[in-house]
């Protein structure tokens, strides 16, 4: 609530093992997603990344996701590849479509209560994806733990931090989570902490 309040774009957040921030996170980032106040030209689709520290954690997200879509009232597309489909009922309505990703996450597309066309890309964290879109929103997710020596890995953390939030240059209204449970006193995310954007 109090981030909400403030107005800034980027919430950085240090939280406790097993405290829930990764689910917690999903559910934010879903309902900027849908609600956001937005302007997008008619061609345009806002990308929402939402990239992890490993494939598995990008599919977990991704499963998340969908239940939270599915708890808001919206309906799997036909032919959308659903573990379960129960939709609650009187909720927001709409459809969405799912593609889940051999390298872990997928890729979900909707439509925001303004009618904008949106993709969710859940993924795990590469430089690669997080350039060449417009930014509607976006979670970084135990940013911590991936790694930020630019000498020895060609992702490092803080570029791709630095990537992404290029992305929300031209959406005032676009949020970005910066979350992570582990502390480690010489990476990105304890580098954004140390900004004080915490």
């Amino acid at each position: 609530g109090e981030f909400y309040e403030s107005g800034k774009p980027v919430m950085v957040c240090r939280k406790g093992l097993r405290a829930g921030g990764s689910a917690s996170a999903c559910r934010a980032l879903t309902n900027d997603g849908l609600f956001t106040i937005r302007e997008l030209d008619a061609g345009t689709i806002g990308v929402i990344p939402i990239m992890s520290s490993s494939r598995d954690e990008a599919t977990d997200r991704f499963f998340t996701i969908r239940k939270t879509l599915r708890a808001c009232g919206m309906v799997p597309a036909k032919g959308d590849d659903e573990e379960a489909a129960e939709v609650l009922p009187d909720g927001v309505g709409g459809e969405y479509r799912s593609t889940k990703s051999l390298a872990g996450g997928g890729v979900i597309q909707l439509q925001d209560s303004q009618g904008h066309k949106l993709e969710l890309r859940i993924l795990p964290a590469i430089r690669r994806a997080a350039v060449g879109y417009t930014g509607g929103g976006g979670f970084l997710d135990e940013s911590d733990l991936w790694p930020n020596d630019p000498e020895l890995h060609v992702n490092p953390a803080g570029q791709v931090i630095r990537d992404v939030m290029k992305r929300f240059t031209t959406q005032p209204t676009a949020r970005l989570y910066v979350f992570s449970a582990s502390y480690h006193a010489r990476s990105a995310h304890s580098e954004r902490v140390d900004m004080g954007d915490t």
